[in-house]
């Protein structure tokens, strides 16, 4: 139980970091966003591509110390407990809230019930061969050696690691079951990202189906027992669509053409299959701004 609650302590963490974080990278670019899953499932998102572009540079100039990593985890949570008791921690009128139905109850606790399965299954230690091989291991023997350097004897080390560098987060602070749990995290993101997006098309009970659905999607609940990338991928790739999605209802799009950008990019480190998404995306943005193309009839 004491690495169980250690675990789950130091992933709400650095999740509630990665998003106060990510909160004022959104304020910097400007970016309104009603929709309370989407505006969080994006702060996560730009928090996320913020420290793991930190990482890489730290570990491309050789600076993977523990005493650094440890004062900039301190700085950058004192900094978040700040900006959270500046925001938050005033009293405030309550909004009002409207009780949902029954059924709306029922989907929720439906995607709650899945997402404590996974969550069960985070807490155990890494026991699958591609996690061992690949996704940790490689930054084990980068921790070893302070920085990002040549694992000459490990085929995987040279494709993309803008997952596994999310996953460095867990894996400095406790090892293998808090980069799990963080992955964990991801999936719970996807299903917000999904279930706001559906929310703003559709309504709140096809939000809350789509919340239920993507948590007791098959492949999610098979893919968060173990360290993988492909569910970040996923998170990185339904914002991209959604930022594109808003970049061609809005006149003042550019900043949604950025975001588009930031999260495309980041789809991209995790992945190299992650090129047939952005393709898709921008392939769909082309037709539908193909007058800007001076191509009006295909």
């Amino acid at each position: 139980w004491a690495s169980f609650l250690k675990s789950l302590f130091f992933s709400i963490l650095i999740a509630f970091t990665l998003w106060r974080v990510g909160r004022k990278i959104l304020h910097w670019l400007g970016l309104e966003i009603e929709n309370i899953p989407l505006r969080f499932s994006i702060e996560m998102a730009l928090g996320i591509l913020f420290f793991n572009n930190l990482w890489l540079g730290l570990g491309l100039n050789g600076l993977w110390f523990d005493s650094l990593f440890l004062v900039l985890g301190l700085v950058f949570l004192g900094f978040s407990l700040w900006d959270f008791s500046q925001a938050y921690m005033k009293f405030q009128k309550l909004p009002r809230f409207e009780w949902p139905s029954w059924f709306e109850i029922a989907l929720g606790c439906l995607g709650v019930l899945f997402l404590g399965l996974s969550l069960a299954q985070g807490f155990t230690p890494e026991v699958y061969y591609d996690s061992l091989v690949y996704h940790l291991s490689t930054l084990s023997f980068w921790k070893f050696h302070h920085g990002i350097s040549n694992f000459y004897t490990n085929l995987y080390s040279n494709y993309p690691f803008g997952a596994e560098l999310y996953f460095l987060n867990g894996f400095f602070l406790q090892g293998s079951e808090t980069a799990k749990l963080l992955n964990v995290f991801v999936s719970a993101l996807c299903a917000f990202a999904a279930a706001g997006w559906v929310m703003e098309e559709a309504g709140t009970t096809s939000g809350l189906l789509a919340w239920a659905t993507v948590l007791a999607f098959p492949w999610v609940s098979a893919s968060v027992w173990t360290t993988r990338n492909d569910i970040l991928l996923t998170f990185f790739l339904i914002l991209f669509f959604y930022a594109l999605a808003r970049f061609t209802r809005e006149k003042q799009s550019w900043k949604w053409a950025l975001t588009a950008g930031l999260l495309g990019g980041a789809a991209l480190s995790v992945k190299y299959t992650a090129v047939l998404g952005v393709y898709v995306g921008l392939l769909a943005i082309c037709f539908t701004f193909r007058e800007n193309f001076r191509l009006r009839h295909w």
